[in-house]
């Protein structure tokens, strides 16, 4: 494979058009607000119909009073701890989650915050090979791939972990990871509470420290043909809780939470210094760096974890039968554009397959954006484009008839969780199917 320069978590925009943040007052935060009439069909995968009416509740008052809208962000988050009896989700124990497969095509999502006028940024880091010895990974965005190799040695010892890699790096670099740490590093976090580690960050607090300056440094790296432009930060890792905190995140398309281990440290290099923040899977097998960045600055977070599963196009298609919306999370686009990527063809065979099966079925697609860029018209316009290409794929490489397709977008106005972070946004951007 062509080896490209990009970071391993670095990350495409994906959110909505670029444009202002509507201003906000507080002049309708006492107005009345009657509760509507709710489907409680329209729930997502695993939610409770009373969550999902507070949900609709929690809409419709921001639909209805904007200014409302960040007094309703605290209201978002709390539902989102919620388990699907309302029951709140703490002191998770491994047992208790999804135990996340080691195999080939396992691909992990990361968001970084690209601020309120770029959108988030996504990239991939997906497992392309398992075997005895070793796990190859391929690393995604920017239109860029890159593939690295771990030995097995490496995942279970390591005492480094890497963000960043270059086409100088060799294909492998022993005692080194990416997406994990070692099962070491984990173990030792377990059960003395503290691990010395080094680690590569895509951001930092210096002159490279934001997502434009390591771009910046990236491309230096490139054209001067150097070595990479990844600087190593050493330190001591301290666990904050002593037991396993919930991280919330989807999983084959399900909001779901994974036990995770938080731990903070500052981590030195030779002109720099930060205050670092780990959330790591709590599982020794595969210790996956769910979030890490600087303790208040850039670092990015994993939203979305997909492996092969036989049941999501089961699950899909009795969601249809019973005519309840289903909601997609795995359907990706180029930034600002109606491009599909071929990390969406999984989910789209999915999509035909049901509709084979089905020949009576009519879909309507809708497209959802978060509401990076405001409520203008620009994120409707592009979800309506998304939804569009996704029923043209559909007729065009399936063979679904375009008379039982069709399609809209809805921008940004049926958000299912908060804008107001990484994981709720990752929530709203998604593709709705409704059977008609």
């Amino acid at each position: 494979m062509k080896r490209l320069l990009i970071l391993a978590a670095v990350c495409v925009p994906v959110g909505a058009l670029s444009g202002p943040t509507p201003g906000t007052s507080d002049a309708s935060a006492a107005m009345p607000i009657t509760p509507p009439t709710i489907s409680t069909t329209e729930k997502l995968p695993g939610q409770s119909a009373t969550l999902a009416r507070a949900f609709v509740v929690a809409k419709t008052m921001m639909t209805s009073h904007p200014s409302a809208a960040p007094a309703l962000h605290p209201f978002f988050d709390h539902l989102a701890q919620l388990d699907e009896r309302g029951l709140p989700v703490i002191g998770m124990q491994a047992g208790d989650a999804p135990r996340i497969p080691l195999v080939k095509d396992l691909t992990i999502i990361r968001a970084q915050d690209g601020g309120p006028t770029q959108g988030d940024y996504e990239g991939s880091i997906r497992v392309d090979a398992v075997d005895a010895q070793s796990v190859t990974l391929i690393s995604s965005g920017l239109g860029l791939e890159i593939d690295t190799r771990m030995t097995r040695a490496t995942m279970r010892d390591a005492r480094t972990y890497r963000e960043v890699w270059t086409t100088a790096d060799p294909e492998v670099i022993a005692g080194a990871t990416s997406m994990m740490v070692s099962s070491a590093v984990l173990t030792e976090l377990a059960t003395r509470g503290s691990t010395k580690m080094t680690i590569i960050p895509n951001t930092g607090t210096g002159a490279n420290g934001g997502m434009l300056g390591q771009m910046g440094a990236m491309a230096k790296a490139v054209f001067a043909d150097s070595a990479s432009p990844g600087t190593p930060y050493t330190g001591t890792l301290r666990r904050i809780e002593a037991a396993a905190v919930s991280f919330a995140l989807l999983i084959n398309g399900h909001a779901s939470s994974l036990p995770a281990v938080h731990a903070t440290g500052i981590v030195v290099a030779a002109r720099d210094s930060m205050n670092i923040e780990f959330y790591i899977l709590d599982d020794p097998a595969l210790p996956i760096v769910l979030q890490s960045g600087a303790v208040g600055g850039e670092g990015g977070r994993v939203v979305k974890i997909t492996y092969p599963d036989s049941t999501v196009r089961s699950r899909l298609e009795q969601q249809l039968a019973s005519k309840r919306p289903a909601q997609v999370y795995d359907i990706y686009f180029d930034y600002n554009e109606a491009t599909i990527t071929p990390q969406s063809d999984a989910a789209l065979r999915d999509v035909a397959d049901v509709m084979r099966r089905h020949p009576d079925w009519r879909l309507d697609i809708v497209g959802h954006t978060d509401s990076i860029g405001g409520a203008g018209r620009g994120n409707v316009t592009l979800s309506a484009r998304r939804a569009t290409a996704i029923s043209d794929a559909q007729t065009n490489r399936y063979g679904i008839a375009a008379m039982r397709l069709t399609s809209r977008g809805a921008g940004g106005s049926d958000p299912v969780a908060t804008n107001a972070t990484l994981a709720g946004r990752a929530l709203n951007r998604r593709v709705e199917l409704r059977r008609l």
